[in-house]
C-alpha cells in the first residue's frame, strides 16, 4: 500500500512479441492466391488465434517473472518449465515466425484444397 513492495521491471520487445506475428499472419493471408472473400474470413479467426498466442506468451512471461518478487512460488520442475517457455516464446523470435505460419495454414487451407481433382491441369 505504501509503495515499498518488491518491484520488477519487465523489458518486453513489443515489436518482436506482438507486431511481428500479427504482421506476418496478415501478410501471409493477403498474399495467398485465394478469393478475397476467403481471405477476409481467414483473417478473423487468424487474428483471434495470433492474439491468443500473444496473450499466452505474455502470461507465461509475467507468471515466470512474478517468482522473482515473491508473488508465487514454483517447484523446481515448474520453474524449469516456465523458464523454458519464456526462452522459447519471449527471448527467441523463432516462435514469432513459426506460430503465425501454422495459424495461416490452419485458417486458409481447406480439405478441398488438398484433393488432386480440384487442381486443374492444362497440357
Amino acid at each position: 500500500r505504501d509503495g515499498t513492495g518488491p518491484v520488477r521491471i519487465l523489458g518486453l520487445d513489443a515489436r518482436g512479441i506482438g507486431w511481428m506475428p500479427t504482421a506476418l499472419l496478415v501478410a501471409l493471408i493477403l498474399a495467398t492466391p485465394i478469393s478475397w472473400k476467403r481471405r477476409g474470413w481467414a483473417l478473423l479467426p487468424g487474428l483471434i488465434f495470433v492474439h491468443a498466442y500473444i496473450l499466452f506468451s505474455l502470461g507465461i512471461y509475467i507468471w515466470n517473472e512474478s517468482t522473482g518478487v515473491g508473488l508465487i512460488t514454483l517447484t523446481p520442475f515448474w520453474k524449469a518449465v516456465t523458464d523454458g517457455l519464456e526462452e522459447t516464446l519471449i527471448t527467441q523470435l523463432c516462435a514469432s515466425f513459426v506460430v503465425p505460419t501454422l495459424i495461416w495454414i490452419l485458417v486458409v487451407f481447406r480439405r478441398q484444397d488438398l484433393h488432386p481433382e480440384s487442381v486443374a491441369i492444362s497440357l
